[in-house]
């Protein structure tokens, strides 16, 4: 390619003067660092006396230049045209940008940044979520095996998207995968029944396309909302829908409920730190506790940890004080003879840590469970009663994964001992 990033191309404006067309070079450069480094998002900030750029890369922001605050301004207005945001306004506005280069990975690709601005005190916020192609070609490619899921995990999942009906929720933090899992499912559905039942997507937006799926893309505030959406796809004559979020709507969460207790399969999300967390805030919007038992077939709840880098992996002993703590919040003692750690290298530019991988919890649909879901219990009952069951959760999980060297002991405690 002769200009990868042609203004005609990106966003279909005129440079005015040289400053536009060093802000536009800056943000090239900013797009193609972001991609190199595996960035999930680009952060733009501005403060009292400068701005600051920064780049998440396997979850954790990192600075990577600084700059002055009228850079900053002509840079927004750069990135505000490219997106079709409205340059003059300092209100929250999101839109997206679409990248095709040749300048990652020496072969040609399209990138897809979802950008988003936000109003401070020292003026706009900018944050850029980078969404790879690369990755929806691994799911559709390896199913389960590219959420990084054990064989019992995945048995599991299985298991419970294998239903012909019912409620089934992925939950978790923002920017946990739980997006790339629930499309894993969807397109481990859609190869197993050979285009024999109809699947739908409602979602805002539509992240990947996946093959053999209906995607809509919907507006929660217009009016194509989820609600709307779900009622009229119920005459498309579906089998397996999928709603991106159900979070801040109770009336979807109504219709979604309604839908898997006549004959559908419904997957949907729901941001919790648990699957206890899940089904209480699912009882908070005054769901019927007997309905909820009756429709919900399974949660799955996850995080993101970072993975070891393989470049400088080094085995580190385990503190005793360290492993009591730890064994005693597990379902099951796990053998902890030692751990990894990557002791830093260029590969993964000092941080001994390169890439990310899923913990997860599962619930299937048990009586047990049932039972106690229709006693509309506490979340701390909840919380207990899974211990009582031995239901394995995020912290079985992330230890296994720090036993089979994919993780350290320090990520381990990070993202599921603060609970």
């Amino acid at each position: 390619m002769q200009d990868d990033f042609s203004p005609s191309q990106l966003a279909g404006f005129n440079l005015q003067d040289e400053e536009e067309k060093s802000s536009l070079e800056l943000w090239n450069n900013i797009m193609i660092d972001a991609m190199s480094e595996r960035a999930s998002d680009i952060h733009i900030e501005p403060f009292r006396n400068e701005a600051i750029i920064r780049l998440r890369v396997d979850g954790v922001l990192k600075t990577v230049s600084t700059h002055s605050l009228t850079v900053h301004s002509s840079l927004l207005k750069i990135i505000k045209k490219m997106g079709s945001l409205s340059p003059d306004l300092e209100r929250p506005q999101s839109g997206k940008i679409l990248i095709k280069t040749d300048r990652v990975g020496n072969k040609e690709q399209i990138f897809d940044f979802r950008i988003a601005t936000f109003p401070t005190v020292f003026g706009e916020k900018f944050v850029a979520r980078l969404l790879d192609p690369q990755n929806v070609t691994n799911t559709l490619k390896d199913g389960f095996k590219s959420v990084d899921m054990s064989p019992e995990e995945q048995e599991k999942l299985e298991n419970i998207i294998n239903k012909p009906y019912g409620l089934v929720v992925f939950s978790g933090p923002a920017g946990s995968g739980k997006t790339t899992t629930a499309y894993a499912s969807l397109t481990y559905l859609s190869r197993k029944f050979q285009g024999q039942c109809g699947i739908y997507t409602l979602e805002e937006p539509v992240e990947y396309i996946l093959e053999g799926v209906n995607q809509t893309q919907v507006d929660a505030d217009g009016e194509l909302n989820y609600t709307r959406a779900l009622r009229s796809l119920m005459r498309m004559d579906p089998d397996v829908i999928f709603v991106g979020d159900i979070s801040s709507a109770p009336d979807t969460l109504d219709m979604a409920m309604q839908v898997a207790l006549t004959g559908h399969l419904v997957i949907t999300q729901y941001h919790s730190s648990d699957v206890a967390g899940t089904i209480y805030g699912l009882l908070s919007h005054k769901i019927e506790p007997y309905l909820l038992s009756m429709a919900l077939e399974g949660g799955v709840c996850q995080r993101l940890v970072r993975k070891i880098c393989p470049h400088c992996k080094t085995e580190v002993p385990v503190k005793k004080e360290v492993l009591e703590r730890i064994q005693k919040n597990l379902t099951e003692p796990i053998d902890l003879p030692h751990t990894y750690r990557g002791a830093g290298c260029p590969q993964c530019r000092g941080t001994g840590y390169r890439g990310r991988t899923a913990v997860y919890e599962i619930v299937p649909r048990s009586t047990e469970l049932m039972d106690l879901i229709s006693e509309n219990p506490g979340l701390n009952r909840l919380r207990e009663k899974f211990a009582e069951m031995k239901i394995p959760g995020i912290r079985d999980s992330a230890v296994k994964k720090v036993r089979d060297g994919i993780t350290t002991l320090e990520e381990a405690l990070r993202i599921a001992w603060y609970v």
